[in-house]
């Protein structure tokens, strides 16, 4: 009983000192606060994703039981493994049928009907072509360029449909009616405005020639290409975003019943009392049809051992594993880090009442408790603050970085995290103050009355002793980190383990990370200490102003090394994620192929064939002079190939003969690669060796390969895009460094390439001309050479992997040229800002694509981009700002007793303004620096991770946004000089001290 009367006493001692130091508990309370909010935010923003379940819901139809697709995907008595919410992708085999009806009503609940339902790719909208509704034409080449000639045009899908399957897909109507034949039509308000329609006017909807690209529909462009039907506007959907169509059934439907269906993915309404269930969804994964039930996705949804198994990629598993080891070390280091020094301050502010305390009964338990419960209560607090302002910052931050709707919010928040937050926020204050709490409870009574250093301070560091050992030991403890982080990247790692299983060798690889992280955190702290300890000795030359300050920090380390250690922690967490990000958008830059600042590349958003694309790029440019002006366009050109479908029923001779008219050219690497190839791993030339000319190609996966990257600019036709005819003039446009070398190149009949290994010493490229073939088993069988030739070659990093004149391909056999786009030059290098208004004018023209340079800056696409990436970067900004003035202050609330004495004793103002100045610099010099090595350091060796581990790209630079962490650097010290100026002014109250 008398130990709960103790605690009693000890509660209203520590409440007490709480509200008599508002200030002091507020700023720690605040620094627990603004940690946990990032944590709730940057766990939401990093692994919440939109809620696909009820989205899931949203895309079944009012009245239906569940959406089918039938695909096409060859069956080999493997089930669709496909989750309760549906496939996004799958791959078609264009000659397989998919499920037919009979055989998907035989799953189906008896009672329940199939309503099927058809949707097209994209089609050309017009509405000045003189047909009438219901009236159905080939659509020939010529007729589709005089119709694109005319204004009223645009781009379009359509949705085809029974009545009663039709009046369940149809949005709600803004103005009309709903199609009461099969001679009218619904449009949304985008694509009626941009063709210039309104209801009673009559719109052709045209199926260009099919280009060989596939999707979910199948083969669906195929079967309808060349053909054009017109309807008249019965109503408008309001919706501006999308151009669409609804329709009844027969114009697709009928060619698709006409062509067989093979290829084409067939589309269902369920329609019904019974629902459909999960082992009934599992039934029809067997046909290769995927099915999203109302049912499975509310009220039956099945647990984890009735799901397909989810296969998690063992080096993806790895990449997060370290991803989370550092994001937890950097967590619990930054709170820790921002907390401690609080209450470090508060054993020192509350020295003579603890005293006092002591004096009159008080036990070194019960000092110790008064400060521990201090920090619960502080840690409890600032859970639930951060708790509450993550939640808003969820709501501000969450649709435009993972892009859901506001009334999406509740269901990516991590609610089950909420607990687990405000319970770790509790054991930090609890832990941040064990330390000053044992220090506390340890204190001398006679000095703490007498507010002065304890006896054994005084001796312990009287000298520079304490200081030398703690500035060696520093930099030893950090070369320790070094050796784990070089050892732990030459552990080796198998490539190849069981899916969601880390690869053999990587838990060493991970205790050795998890080591280099510590000692570098534990090396830090001491080198701080070791130099702020210092300060006294070294400053003994200076003047008074600096000698004072310099010998004030280095006596009172435990309040000045916390503070110093939280700007270190908060600049280094900030400096690391400039790095990460820039090192990320670096990557993705080599993963595609870009362009210069000083041309855009403009192209048909509909291919139809070279004379009508020509004629869509040439008004395209015409139209845009008004916004930018050309100093120059040129054609580029790539090689054409047969679509699949033109060749998907030949064989043998006839297959090759095919072929052979569209021969390929390739530049082989001048050191020849053999790499291995089997039925569970695809390997490639890696991507590092691309970009040096003086890398050595080796086999990497496919996922990292130079083979892999994407080819960005170019419509999806029927080319290889791999190689890019195009003229001397159209290089000199592309705005790379070596563009006139380049086009001085193929002006003699040379080659440019984009792949540094196919490059020889003397200059050369060898070039191989084949073409495809079928084996005896009529599958695609190896290549068959048809020439070599020896070129003179330029290689552009960067660049699309071959390009060459057209005299240059004819040299070489190949006449068959698709036409691209035009690479248009600007008058001059207009910058970002024109660029942007071009893409803008652009999305006005619905038949025009254009392409452009995207990644404008080290850390951000364009502009649009630099609103996502540049918040974590002005969040963790903000942070390292706040924690400097927060830490500046506390160390005020100490130093305002001793500038008290000072000034009335006759300092001047100017001298406490100096003397404060000096104070605030031994934390900002040594903390903004090492933070900012710290983070560079850590930024860099993550890095190092994900280029060992290569599971998103090769990763091939390092970037740090110079221009970003010198901005950051020179922010937080001039905030932090200016907030200490500002506090510094001499008090006005020298009657007593009011900290006591």
């Amino acid at each position: 009983m008398a130990r709960i009367f103790a605690l009693r006493s000890v509660l209203r001692l520590a409440w007490r000192d709480m509200c008599r130091h508002r200030a002091r508990t507020t700023f720690s309370t605040l620094l627990i606060a603004l940690p946990m909010m990032a944590l709730i935010v940057g766990a939401t923003l990093m692994t919440g994703a939109p809620p696909m379940r009820e989205r899931a819901v949203r895309s079944i139809p009012e009245g239906a039981q569940a959406v089918i697709t039938a695909t096409a995907v060859k069956r080999d008595g493997n089930p669709f493994e496909q989750p309760p919410e549906g496939a996004s992708i799958w791959m078609d085999e264009i000659t397989q049928q998919p499920a037919s009806e009979d055989e998907l009503k035989r799953i189906v609940p008896s009672s329940d009907k199939l309503l099927p339902y058809w949707d097209s790719e994209q089609l050309i909208a017009a509405t000045a072509t003189g047909l009438q509704p219901g009236q159905v034409e080939s659509a020939k080449n010529s007729s589709i360029g005089g119709t694109l000639a005319q204004s009223g045009t645009g781009t379009a899908r359509l949705c085809e449909a029974g009545a009663e399957a039709l009046g369940m897909l149809l949005p709600k109507l803004s103005e009309g009616t709903v199609p009461s034949n099969a001679d009218e039509i619904v449009v949304t308000s985008g694509l009626a405005s941009r063709i210039g329609a309104d209801i009673g006017d009559t719109i052709t909807l045209i199926a260009p020639p099919f280009q060989g690209s596939y999707s979910t529909n199948g083969r669906i462009a195929a079967v309808i290409q060349n053909s054009q039907r017109a309807w008249r506007i019965s109503g408008i959907v309001a919706d501006d975003a999308i151009s669409k169509a609804w329709a009844r059934d027969g114009w697709m439907s009928g060619m698709v019943a006409h062509d067989g269906g093979a290829g084409v993915d067939r589309h269902y309404l369920v329609v019904g009392d019974k629902p459909i269930t999960w082992r009934q969804v599992k039934k029809m994964n067997l046909l290769q049809t995927v099915a999203v039930s109302r049912h499975v996705l509310t009220d039956g949804y099945p647990n984890a051992s009735e799901r397909y198994p989810s296969r998690i990629d063992s080096q993806a598993l790895l990449q997060y594993a370290v991803g989370f080891i550092v994001a937890v070390a950097m967590g619990v280091a930054l709170v820790l880090c921002l907390v401690t020094p609080a209450f470090s301050i508060s054993v020192d502010q509350s020295r003579r009442t603890m005293g006092l305390a002591s004096a009159c009964g008080a036990g070194p338990r019960d000092v110790r408790n008064m400060f521990g419960l201090q920090g619960v209560c502080s840690g409890f607090a600032g859970g639930v603050i951060g708790m509450l302002a993550g939640i808003g910052g969820i709501y501000v931050m969450a649709p435009s970085v993972i892009h859901v709707d506001v009334h999406e919010i509740p269901q990516v928040i991590p609610w089950g995290l909420f607990p687990l937050v405000v319970m770790t926020s509790t054991l930090i204050g609890a832990f941040a103050t064990w330390m000053p709490a044992r220090r506390a409870g340890r204190m001398n009574v006679v000095d703490a009355l007498r507010d002065r250093p304890d006896g054994l301070e005084r001796e312990r560091y009287a000298g520079k002793g304490a200081g030398k050992i703690a500035l060696i030991s520093g930099p030893m403890l950090m070369l320790a980190a070094c050796g784990c982080a070089v050892t732990s990247m030459r552990v080796k790692v198998s490539d190849v383990s069981s899916p969601g299983v880390l690869p053999e060798g990587s838990g060493t690889s991970l205790v050795l990370l998890v080591a280099a992280i510590v000692l570098a955190m534990i090396g830090l702290v001491r080198l701080v200490k070791g130099l702020i300890v210092i300060y006294g000795a070294v400053g003994r030359s200076l003047p008074l102003s600096m000698r004072t300050g310099l010998r004030d920090s280095a006596e009172h380390h435990r309040r000045f090394v916390p503070a110093t250690i939280a700007v270190v922690l908060t600049m280094a967490l900030a400096s690391y994620a400039m790095v990460l990000i820039g090192s990320t958008l670096a990557n993705d830059r080599s993963m595609e192929l870009v362009h210069g600042q000083s041309h855009v590349i403009l192209s048909a958003e509909v291919p139809v064939n070279d004379d009508t694309d020509r004629m869509v790029v040439a008004d395209g440019i015409r139209k845009l002079g008004d916004t930018a002006s050309f100093k120059d366009h040129q054609p580029i050109y790539a090689l054409a190939q047969p679509d699949a479908e033109s060749t998907m029923n030949l064989t043998g001779k006839a297959y090759d003969d095919i072929y052979a008219q569209y021969p390929t050219v390739k530049a082989l690497l001048a050191t020849e690669l053999h790499c291995e190839v089997n039925e569970r791993q695809q390997y490639g030339q890696d991507m590092a060796s691309a970009f040096d000319p003086n890398g050595t190609p080796y086999c990497v996966n496919w996922s990292k390969s130079y083979e892999a990257v994407g080819y960005t600019g170019l419509s999806m036709i029927n080319m290889d895009p791999s190689v890019i005819i195009m003229s001397a003039d159209a290089m000199r446009m592309t705005g790379f460094p070596n563009a006139e070398q380049a086009a001085r190149t193929l002006e003699e009949g040379g080659v440019v390439v984009g792949n540094a290994a196919a490059l020889r010493e003397d200059g050369t490229v060898t070039l191989q001309v084949s073409h495809r073939t079928l084996d005896d088993d009529g599958n695609s069988g190896s290549e068959h050479v048809v020439r070599q030739s020896v070129r003179k070659a330029t290689w552009m990093k960067g660049f699309y992997p071959l390009a060459m004149s057209e005299r240059t391909a004819r040299e070489l056999g190949i006449v068959n040229l698709r036409y691209v786009g035009d690479i248009a030059a600007l008058d001059h290098v207009h910058g970002w800002s024109a660029i942007e208004r071009l893409r803008k004018a652009t999305s006005d023209m619905p038949l025009v694509n254009m392409t452009s340079q995207r990644y404008q800056y080290e850390w951000a696409t364009d502009a649009d981009g630099a609103k996502i990436t540049l918040a974590p970067i002005v969040a963790l900004g903000l942070l390292a700002l706040t924690a400097t003035v927060v830490s500046l202050l506390l160390s005020r609330t100490q130093t305002i007793r001793d500038m008290t004495t000072m000034h009335a004793v006759g300092a001047s103002p100017g001298f406490l303004r100096r003397l404060g100045l000096v104070q605030a610099m031994t934390i900002l010099l040594p903390g903004v620096p090492l933070g900012m090595i710290a983070g560079l350091a850590l930024g860099c060796y993550h890095i190092a991770w994900y280029r060992r581990i290569g599971i998103d790209g090769a990763w091939l630079e390092t970037v740090p946004c110079w221009q970003l962490q010198i901005a950051l650097a020179i922010t937080v010290i001039a905030a932090g000089s200016l907030s200490a100026w500002l506090v510094t002014s001499p008090p006005r109250n020298l009657t007593r001290r009011t900290i006591d």
